[in-house]
């Protein structure tokens, strides 16, 4: 199953055969940004040159990395990992304190960050280590052609009737996901209001897992509206559009924002492979919609949820439905003092702070949990089957209540607030910030390597490449989240892999 190289044909943004998009006019604009975003924080906050000089430092290793990671096709995978990281750290606050600012609570934002600060070193080398593992990894395998055909490795587009035996085979499971729990079998239940997800009968969660072909099916035609490489059915786009419109309509009452933001980022990806530079106007429309509705019906929805005690699927899109319907009726709650913000911590998932609350209480080889959290991720992916007595636990409520707890940001007693910090400061609070770090370069390795022998030598021209791209966001979760899509990739990727071989060998 070792494969070939890639089809794709000359880029017209490389020069020599490296492409030139971190020379392109919109790159070097975006890149500017941040630097007189610190300028003003300099000018309006005379106690705010440290965060101001670190966020340099920051942007700097940002930019070293992307220089690192340049050699290919904008945007893979592993460049998202970069992308990611400064996103959460580095537009994510300097974005919120404008913000504030120009709210006029510039000082209730600031108070956030002094202890965010000390995380600022930290992520400025692990981004530099990152990528220079990631191209290590990826020159590893590429100097080798090694990849894997069973996963249409190096290959532009899918079969047609790779396409139809996805939407078949993925539609038919996800149906019989739906009735099983009316034939009496409840394999995976609800936990929370937030759709948090137990399985309870270990076939089912296989099924679950293996419904995905549904999900890659899907990103391929959304990609084909504007990707004319992917259209082997004549009339993919329009199934595209139509798939777009039902993920969008179905995504409102879900509870979970992310069915709506993911069906149009696979699309603003595809264009941004395809054309090599963003779609600057979707960008904007996405962000509008998501801070001036999304965040706040869904924040909204999501209380009233909590407040009803309800937690199954079926009530959880009643109560949603009730909370949009009042919302076109003009019946809304009074906005809560966030919306002045608009929401943005949401965007940018809170985590710089509880970053650098974490890493203060750590030492070079120590951390406050001592490997807890590590433990319970390993444990965590074995099957209920294997395991009868695994306890549920709730890791993001943890960090909720242990770092926002101990700083003063986040009530300690509230056992509903979920937090993200990113798994490399996760390691840092289990084994100390050196194994943190170390965790950088692990992680970009790791992911430059699989990427390569997935995707192909140019990941960012494989079908599925948007997939991947968002599914990188998951470094912000827990490690127990990313041992689970492991584990789901692995019975994924044998699935995948056996439609390959009674197709002839061919996707």
């Amino acid at each position: 199953m070792l494969a070939a190289a890639a089809e794709a044909g000359a880029d017209p943004r490389r020069r020599g055969g490296r492409p030139t998009w971190l020379r392109s006019r919109w790159c070097v604009a975006c890149l500017a940004l941040p630097f007189l975003a610190c300028l003003v924080v300099v000018a309006v906050f005379p106690d705010g040159r440290p965060f101001a000089v670190w966020q340099l430092v920051l942007w700097l290793a940002f930019v070293g990395a992307l220089a690192l990671l340049s050699d290919q096709r904008l945007l893979n995978p592993v460049q998202a990992g970069a992308l990611f990281f400064y996103s959460w750290f580095g537009v994510g606050p300097l974005v919120i304190l404008l913000f504030g600012l120009n709210a006029g609570i510039g000082d209730e934002t600031w108070r956030f960050y002094p202890a965010g600060t000390r995380s600022l070193p930290f992520v400025a080398c692990g981004l530099v280590l990152y990528a220079l593992a990631a191209r290590a990894g990826a020159r590893f395998v590429g100097r080798r052609r090694w990849g894997f055909r069973c996963f249409a490795a190096g290959q532009t587009a899918l079969e047609g009737r790779t396409l139809v035996t996805f939407f078949v085979l993925g539609g038919s499971l996800v149906l019989l996901l739906e009735v099983l729990p009316a034939l009496g079998i409840q394999g995976i239940s609800s936990v929370n209001f937030l759709g948090g997800k137990r399985t309870d009968v270990w076939w089912v969660g296989v099924l679950d897992s293996l419904s995905t072909v549904l999900t890659l099916a899907n990103v391929v035609a959304i990609s084909s509206i504007v990707a004319p490489r992917l259209r082997r059915l004549r009339h993919l786009p329009l199934i595209g559009v139509g798939v777009l419109l039902f993920l969008l309509v179905r995504s409102l009452s879900s509870g979970w924002k992310g069915q709506f933001l993911l069906p149009v980022a696979w699309l603003a990806i595809a264009f941004l492979t395809e054309r090599q530079r963003p779609p600057l106007l979707l960008l904007a429309s996405l962000a509008a919609v998501f801070l001036l509705f999304l965040e706040p019906f869904v924040s909204e929805a999501r209380n009233e949820a909590r407040i009803r005690g309800v937690v199954d699927p079926a009530g959880r899109v009643e109560v949603f439905q009730e909370v949009l319907r009042n919302q076109l009726q003009g019946n809304r709650q009074k906005p809560d003092p966030s919306s002045r913000m608009f929401h943005l911590n949401a965007l940018f998932r809170g985590i710089f702070p509880l970053a650098g609350g974490l890493l203060e209480r750590c030492t070079a080889t120590e951390g406050p949990w001592h490997g807890d959290t590590i433990e319970r991720a390993v444990f965590g992916v074995i099957p209920r089957a294997f395991y009868p007595d695994k306890p549920d636990w709730e890791v993001g409520n943890f960090f909720a209540r242990d770092v926002g707890g101990t700083m003063g940001l986040l009530d300690p007693a509230n056992e509903e607030h979920q937090a993200a910090i990113s798994i490399p400061i996760e390691i840092a609070g289990n084994l100390g910030w050196l194994a943190g770090l170390s965790s950088f370069a692990i992680l970009g390795f790791a992911w430059a390597t699989l990427s390569a022998l997935v995707l192909g030598p140019d990941p960012a021209l494989h079908p599925w490449n948007p997939y991947f791209v968002l599914t990188t966001g998951v470094l912000e979760s827990p490690l127990l989240a990313l041992l689970a899509q492991g584990r789901d990739f692995l019975i994924l990727g044998a699935f995948i892999a056996l439609v390959w071989r009674l197709q002839g060998r061919h996707l």
